[in-house]
């Protein structure tokens, strides 16, 4: 939202270096239509489908004068953009009927899975409830809060998440689909949403840790273990740290009150989730918690209501995203890998939400240095 090609400077740099036989393309036409409160998700997932499409049978026309290979594609998306990718593959594939291409990796940077809305008790997120009050300018927001109809049909991110649909079995087809979030520090995506994963609360370093900036990666096992890319990433970026080169090694007195500040909010946390035991009100209803989280079986074990009316609505553990029941159990239809970021940067970061694609103005000199450490490292899942 409100991005530009500019903004995966970071990426495509990288991604050149690693991999030099590629054509890595930022999309361009959907900067307009992507503007804050200008088109909804689904234009600008049909403007993104036209535009990969074409970028496709350019680059098949040109195997097939060479080596005559098959096109890999591969489709990375950060925030809103994971949407639209996913929105966009109906279109693509009709558009991309008579060219043979094959789909890679499917990776989503804070991306919100499961909207943007969250409980009311969460008050530092409670904000995005509010999405609705745009509706009548534009649908962009709507669609991210889940709050695009009125009774009537189902909401854009529902569709998206139907296993009986024409979407999910589309996404399914990728080699592998991974989302990235971070684990604090976000203040428009939460972490289930990122990670599709209500059931997990991040466990942040102790106080003593803030006086120093640095990055982790961690990845999340479903109920099968963890993947060969997982052992890889565990063993690589181990979960007791990574920390940045560099580092300030001294505490003063600005260090000791943020770790004050956090102690602070991990009392405010503690009530937050004693508040949660009391009875919701309204359509809110309690969870069971501690779920292992597993694909389902089969994508027709899940049933998908008509109308908007119908969706059961629930919140997540850490009280920070509120959805419907049945858009998790869509995309649970599927297997994800699961990848959460810590990052912190001493004493404050400018711009948390761009950590995972390294968005350079928007950055500290050290906290971009991060963001290109991490990426460095996110670039290895297209490796398998």
């Amino acid at each position: 939202m409100g991005g530009n090609c500019q903004d995966w400077d970071t990426w495509v740099e990288i991604l050149a270096q690693r991999y030099p036989d590629w054509e890595v393309l930022p999309l361009q036409r959907i900067q307009k239509d992507s503007r804050f409160l200008a088109a909804g998700l689904d234009t600008i997932a049909d403007l993104a489908a036209c535009e990969i499409a074409e970028a496709v049978r350019a680059r098949q026309g040109s195997l097939q004068r060479g080596k005559g290979a098959k096109v890999t594609l591969h489709c990375i998306g950060h925030s809103m953009g994971g949407l639209v990718i996913r929105g966009a593959l109906p279109k693509l594939f009709r558009d991309l009927i008579d060219t043979p291409f094959e789909l890679g990796h499917y990776i989503s940077l804070s991306s919100p899975h499961l909207g943007i809305q969250s409980s009311w008790w969460s008050p530092t997120h409670a904000w995005r409830n509010l999405c609705w009050l745009s509706a009548p300018i534009s649908q962009q927001l709507a669609h991210l809060a889940i709050q695009d109809t009125s009774g009537r049909g189902l909401p854009y991110l529902v569709e998206l998440s139907n296993p009986e649909g024409e979407h999910l079995p589309l996404l399914a087809r990728f080699r592998s689909c991974t989302c990235v979030s971070l684990a604090c520090g976000d203040a428009l995506i939460s972490l289930p949403s990122g990670v599709i994963h209500p059931d997990f609360v991040s466990v942040g370093p102790s106080p003593s840790s803030y006086g120093r900036p640095f990055w982790r990666l961690d990845a999340i096992s479903s109920i099968d273990g963890p993947s060969a890319g997982e052992k890889k990433l565990q063993a690589s970026c181990p979960s007791s740290g990574k920390f940045a080169a560099g580092l300030i090694g001294s505490k003063g007195l600005f260090s000791m009150l943020i770790g004050q500040l956090v102690h602070l909010w991990d009392l405010m946390l503690s009530f937050d989730n004693a508040a949660r035991k009391t009875p919701m009100t309204g359509s809110e209803t309690p969870r069971k918690y501690g779920r292992p989280l597993a694909a389902t079986s089969r994508m027709s074990a899940v049933s998908t209501p008509k109308q908007a009316s119908q969706l059961s609505w629930t919140i997540s553990e850490d009280l920070t995203c509120k959805y419907p029941s049945e858009l998790m159990e869509g995309l649970r239809t599927i297997p994800w890998r699961r990848i959460v970021a810590h990052a912190h940067h001493w004493p404050y970061a400018r711009n948390m939400h761009v950590f995972l694609i390294g968005k350079q103005p928007e950055q500290f000199v050290e906290e971009h240095r991060m963001s290109r450490e991490c990426i460095e490292w996110l670039v290895e899942i297209l490796a398998e």
